[in-house]
């Protein structure tokens, strides 16, 4: 097959793997959109409250097979950005992605040997990238449910009820990721785990650094007893504080971000429309070694302001 024709292939497919998938999202039971999470809507096609438990775990640990430590920090940012592996949308959009990739390079490159290696590298990247951004939306997503959690948890302790009954309630009324991760939990603990080891397990599927208190209180509470409404109330005081102050703080230093981005992209934009728009104004100078050496030192002067910049407006609690 030619290189002509390559080209016009690739982005064929991934326009229509693209169109697929969108179709996929889209069409989906909205009965089943209604639901208020992912395990209420399992529960009512499963046939047993195991078979959703075991449906529940395969989709949250999508890698659990390798156990090798290279591939664990991996396995740790999938299960935790919360993407279903199996899930078909997720392969197609993948395979739209490296089919829009190598299109790309073929376009701009010609079909060399390197294409392909090329292509996956830089898909393998941008799902990288893509996942982290889920994980950091889908943890700052479960800090903001956690108050309400554990207002949950702790009216329905005072009501008389324990603290299984308590944690599966709070899987019942809220929405994803925290209805779930605590149904999962409600379902472990049903099922013989012990509601610290359940815990736990959750704080590996989530990554959420609030949920370490919250375990460590169970934990606590669990071993020496004491009031645990009262322990969890104040916890969920402490959350909505911080909560309310990474807010304030983040409004405060939006300037501060908005003008790194700027500042990063400004350059990179003028050179873009300079070279479409005079391409003799660089050619001239392309192939010069002084050139890349100073086109080198700018980047590199530009990325470090950028992370300077996004340092100094970017606060941990």
């Amino acid at each position: 097959m030619s290189g002509d024709l390559i080209v016009p292939l690739l982005f064929f497919l991934s326009a229509m793997l693209l169109v697929l998938g969108i179709h996929q999202y889209y069409a989906k039971d909205h009965a089943t959109q209604k639901k208020i999470n992912r395990r209420m809507a399992l529960i009512e096609t499963a046939s047993s409250q195991a078979e959703v438990l075991q449906i529940l775990r395969r989709e949250r640990g999508a890698l659990g097979g390798w156990s090798l430590d290279q591939f664990r920090s991996f396995q740790d940012l999938f299960v935790q950005s919360g993407v279903r592996f199996r899930d078909i949308r997720f392969i197609l959009s993948v395979v739209a992605l490296f089919g829009g990739v190598n299109g790309a390079i073929v376009y701009f490159l010609g079909f060399k040997f390197y294409t392909l290696p090329l292509g996956l590298t830089v898909t393998l990247g941008l799902l990288y990238v893509w996942l982290a951004l889920k994980r950091r939306r889908r943890i700052n997503r479960f800090n903001e449910q956690l108050p309400d959690v554990l207002d949950i948890v702790v009216r329905s302790l005072r009501a008389g009820h324990p603290l299984p009954i308590a944690l599966s309630l709070a899987g019942r009324e809220l929405p994803d990721p925290a209805g779930t991760e605590f149904g999962i939990v409600s379902d472990e603990v049903t099922f013989g785990l012990d509601i610290t080891a359940a815990m736990w397990n959750m704080s590996k599927r989530v990554g959420a650094p609030d949920l370490l208190y919250v375990i460590t209180s169970i934990s606590v509470q669990a071993q020496s007893g004491g009031n645990l409404g009262e322990v969890l109330s104040r916890l969920s005081r402490l959350i909505r504080e911080r909560f309310r102050m990474r807010r304030k703080v983040t409004a405060l230093t939006a300037e501060g971000r908005m003008s790194a981005n700027i500042l990063t992209a400004l350059p990179i934009a003028i050179f873009l429309i300079v070279s479409r728009v005079s391409p003799q104004y660089y050619g001239k100078v392309w192939h010069d070694a002084g050139f890349h050496k100073a086109m080198a030192v700018a980047l590199f002067l530009l990325f470090l302001g950028n992370f300077v910049m996004r340092r100094m407006a970017n606060f941990k609690f």
